[in-house]
């Protein structure tokens, strides 16, 4: 997959890529490990000079995460090589003259499925205190959100209720989506993208414009192009 961002990413010549989630640190126990794969992912995007950003989802390794200095409450972003650096949440930057916000994590609904600590942390779920920090930090304009979870839209909504999720996984699904509710609705961003349901779709939050991402193995359902320069006639064209 790698190979095929990267490739797209070259030919539209962008100045860098955004992974929106579901990094991988689940996946490494080892912490040997982890540093053997972020070197080797280092390599490729080095090679194109393209950097790549991640934001955490919910199958992440967040103690390892924090052992090596991403920890989600960092207050910058943080460079684990010269070419990948964690945007951790509640995190403002400026690129392209717009303001941008990164806000991980979200609620598993296989966490029954999951040993703690093993292959399930439970700070993958959305605080209170993320949710104060990325009101609180800074006074900086919103104009794109990059999470992996998603506020409520009739889309998404429609699309969840097939899965038909038990009561409890619904619920704490459910609370996920409503931190961001609170977030969106506060800072009224103008496109949000998320990565969480494996799903392609788009729909509308109050004033903010919602993609949703599909998985790595659907090529180009799986990655979007943001043009800074653009963004309200992309807007439009999501909206049509």
């Amino acid at each position: 997959m790698q190979s095929k961002v990267i490739k797209q990413a070259k030919r539209v010549q962008a100045d860098a890529v955004v992974q929106l989630g579901d990094f991988g640190f689940i996946f490494r126990i080892d912490r040997d490990d982890v540093e053997r794969t972020l070197t080797n992912l280092n390599r490729w995007f080095a090679d194109s000079d393209i950097p790549l950003y991640w934001l955490d989802g919910n199958h992440e390794n967040f103690e390892m995460m924090a052992e090596m200095g991403a920890a989600t409450d960092a207050t910058e972003m943080v460079q684990l090589r010269s070419h990948i650096t964690y945007l951790p949440r509640g995190l403002r930057w400026e690129w392209g003259g717009l303001g941008f916000m990164a806000l991980g994590g979200a609620h598993s609904i296989d966490v029954d499925d999951r040993v703690p600590y093993v292959s399930w942390w439970p700070e993958e779920r959305i605080t209170h205190a993320d949710v104060h920090r990325a009101l609180d930090n800074g006074e900086a304009g919103v104009d794109v959100m990059l999470t992996h979870d998603s506020p409520h839209h009739p889309a998404l909504d429609k699309f969840l209720r097939s899965f038909r999720l038990p009561y409890k996984m619904e619920e704490q699904s459910m609370a996920s989506r409503h931190a961001l509710d609170g977030v969106v609705d506060e800072l009224k961003p103008k496109l949000l993208v998320h990565g969480h349901y494996h799903h392609r779709l788009t729909g509308v939050h109050g004033e903010t414009t919602i993609l949703g991402l599909n998985h790595s193995k659907t090529g180009a359902q799986a990655w979007a192009v943001l043009d800074t320069d653009k963004l309200d006639e992309q807007i439009e064209e999501l909206r049509a």
